[in-house]
């Protein structure tokens, strides 16, 4: 045919033109395969007994000072299981508790109680071979030192508080 790969029907693309999701699980390398064919921890429904995931004790801060701004952006990143370990979809749910929704335990804690934001968010993004945590907020500059405290306590809290019966509602709710 004279058109390119990417023009042609799915069905009449050699199997290594095919996206991976297209192609038959048999094809896909080990660790390509989808999180259902990997055993899980736990039963669904169940509450975990130890925390999914433990933050670095440690870690560094980068600081772009720009004189005169009344806002600042707050980016907060730190690695995390792949999407392969066994915790991952724990760790899921423990990023649903901690920023992943309106309601989470960021937003309510720097929006509703300090007032310090719109709103304040986590994402775990879990790839193949490695993974991360992003904390996100914007607060103003003269509270960014109470706003990174609180976000440390609330990794604190992630760590050692399971979640409550109502978040574990919420994350049913939410994630489904």
């Amino acid at each position: 045919s004279d058109r390119p790969s990417s023009d042609r029907p799915r069905s009449d693309r050699p199997s290594s033109d095919r996206p991976r999701s297209d192609r038959p699980s048999s094809d896909r390398p080990r660790s390509d395969r989808p999180s259902s064919d990997r055993p899980r921890s736990g039963k669904p429904g169940e509450k975990p007994k130890e925390a999914a995931y433990t933050p670095p004790a440690k870690g560094r801060a980068i600081v772009v000072d720009l004189p005169g701004q009344a806002q600042v952006a707050v980016r907060a990143r730190w690695a995390a299981p792949d999407r392969f370990q066994p915790d991952s979809p724990a760790v899921k749910v423990a990023n649903f508790f901690l920023g992943g929704a309106f309601l989470s335990r960021l937003n309510l804690n720097l929006r509703e109680e300090k007032g310090f934001t719109y709103g304040a968010r986590s994402a775990y993004s879990a790839g193949r071979t490695l993974g991360h945590f992003t904390v996100t907020v914007d607060v103003k500059a003269v509270n960014l030192a109470e706003t990174v405290t609180e976000i440390r306590s609330e990794l604190h809290r992630i760590a050692t508080e399971p979640g409550t019966d109502e978040e574990l509602t919420s994350a049913r709710r939410g994630m489904a």
